[in-house]
């Protein structure tokens, strides 16, 4: 019965084209968007936390999840994209 399941039965692990497709999407929305994190939260520490501080505040903390936004993206790319590797070798 084991044996049956194993070879008749779609394994999760493995992704389809509406997947990778998705994570394509969703690293370049990322990426795009990363451009945005660091003057949306300087203007929002800055105006809602202590004159410097926030301002300080505001800057580590955008320039912090636009790095972790454009990385992410990468790597959602990156994901994305690997699957399609074993093709590269019909375009070289």
């Amino acid at each position: 019965m084991l044996a049956i399941a194993i070879l008749f039965f779609e394994t999760a692990a493995r992704a389809d084209d509406v997947e990778n497709v998705s994570y394509v999407e969703r690293g370049f929305v990322r990426i795009l968007g990363a451009a945005f994190q660091l003057p949306r939260y300087l203007i929002q520490k800055t105006f809602n936390g202590p004159p410097i501080l926030g301002t300080v505040d505001g800057v580590i903390t955008g320039a912090f999840y636009t790095v972790s936004e454009l990385t992410g993206g990468v790597f959602d790319i990156a994901r994305g994209t690997i699957p399609y590797a074993k093709y590269l070798i019909f375009f070289v």
